[in-house]
């Protein structure tokens, strides 16, 4: 079992009906899944995984008004679920790492953690400041239920990508620090400099996620006369 399926189980089976017993006219405006940091959430768990900060749990987002005025006692009622499901244990904010990442959180306090922006961002000037890596993170995992709608329409624009301006320039400079990591490495011997350097590049496959395959075959063609004319692309490039 995923630690995505367990969530769902534990939230459909214990979280919304006490949920639902306790803030009927409230349920309408929460938001539930299970998404942020951790394995769990973009897939990745296994196994292994389960030696830390894995269990059951699910997230509750509540827009700020709501949050300021119920979110203590929706966590209150969130802490008082079965500590078990599934012969797993929950995850509390409490726990060393799960503070803030289970439990009844503001949904602006939310997307502005990860992007900067309690909406996310809306100019150009905002997007270049999100890491891809907060991107990842801010969209991953699953939403479980939300009526309201508010949360899932920041995570939709979200996961639309960076507008095209802001990502050809974020490719810009991805391939501009690819290229001097590659002249570095060229010119001083890195990887064993020159042809030898430029597959252990390749090897790399890339540099701050850009592919560095073409370049490479660019470097070995140039490094070709140096060789007398001997540099070969290693087998596979």
């Amino acid at each position: 079992m995923t630690g995505q399926q367990l969530a769902r189980q534990y939230y459909e089976t214990l979280g919304r009906p006490a949920l639902a017993a306790h803030f009927p006219a409230l349920v309408p405006r929460m938001a539930v899944g299970l998404a942020g940091e951790g394995s769990e959430c973009f897939g990745f768990d296994d196994a292994l995984s389960r030696d830390h900060d894995w269990g059951a749990g699910f997230c509750i987002w509540l827009e700020e008004d709501d949050f300021r005025q119920y979110g203590a006692q929706v966590q209150a009622v969130y802490d008082s679920l079965p500590a078990e499901k599934a012969g797993f244990p929950i995850r509390r904010q409490q726990d060393e790492y799960s503070a803030g990442r289970v439990g009844c959180l503001c949904t602006q306090h939310w997307y502005r953690r990860y992007t900067g922006f309690p909406a996310g961002p809306e100019t150009p000037a905002q997007w270049r400041r999100v890491p891809e890596a907060y991107l990842a993170t801010v969209t991953n995992g699953t939403v479980f239920a939300d009526p309201l709608g508010r949360f899932s329409a920041v995570r939709e624009k979200l996961c639309a990508f960076y507008p095209e301006d802001v990502r050809l320039k974020k490719l810009a400079a991805r391939a501009a620090a690819m290229a001097q990591e590659l002249s570095a490495l060229y010119q001083t011997g890195g990887y064993g400099g020159g042809a030898a350097g430029a597959r252990g590049i390749y090897a790399r496959g890339d540099v701050d996620g850009v592919s560095v395959k073409p370049a490479v075959c660019a470097v070995l063609q140039m490094d070709a006369p140096r060789a007398g004319g001997n540099a070969r692309p290693a087998a596979g490039i």
